[in-house]
């Protein structure tokens, strides 16, 4: 595996590239907390038996692909799944499949039990970066401009 250092204006961070990433760094951070994971129906179809070994099937909540997904209705239902599960602010999501997922799931962490949680974006396996090397910018499409909530 390799690491590499990402220093920005905004962040400082470690991008962690291999071929056993996840099975590497997953273990850790799913220690001490509840979890959650937000999947992309693509990734979880293409790499369901590695992921089911780290999270339990109520532990998972599988999101339809592309940009329709960014909607007040697959946001209530994240929420109740999240809700279902007890998630509180010290409980982790896990965004696992790009950047529609990234956006719905960091709405969610923000939303949930009215209190901030942590988040992890992990679009294809590991590591979020937006187009400005910044942070994920939640947000569903609410018919005001962009991302906008």
């Amino acid at each position: 595996m390799e690491v590499i250092t990402l220093n920005t204006p905004s962040m400082q961070g470690k991008i962690t590239i291999g071929a056993d990433v996840l099975q590497s760094r997953l273990p850790a951070l799913l220690q001490g907390q509840k979890n959650f994971a937000l999947i992309d129906e693509n990734v979880i179809s293409w790499h369901y038996d590695l992921l089911s070994q780290y999270f339990k099937s109520e532990e998972i909540f599988i999101l339809p692909s592309g940009e329709q997904s960014k909607s007040f209705q697959k946001l209530g239902k994240i929420l109740g799944a999240m809700e279902k599960q007890g998630l509180h602010r010290n409980s982790r999501l896990f965004a696992v499949g790009g950047g529609v997922v990234g956006d719905i799931g960091g709405l969610a962490a923000v939303h949930c039990n009215g209190k901030h949680m942590s988040f992890e974006a992990e679009p294809q396996m590991y590591t979020y970066l937006n187009t400005e090397l910044g942070q994920p910018k939640p947000g569903i499409y609410s018919g005001f401009k962009g991302n906008g909530y």
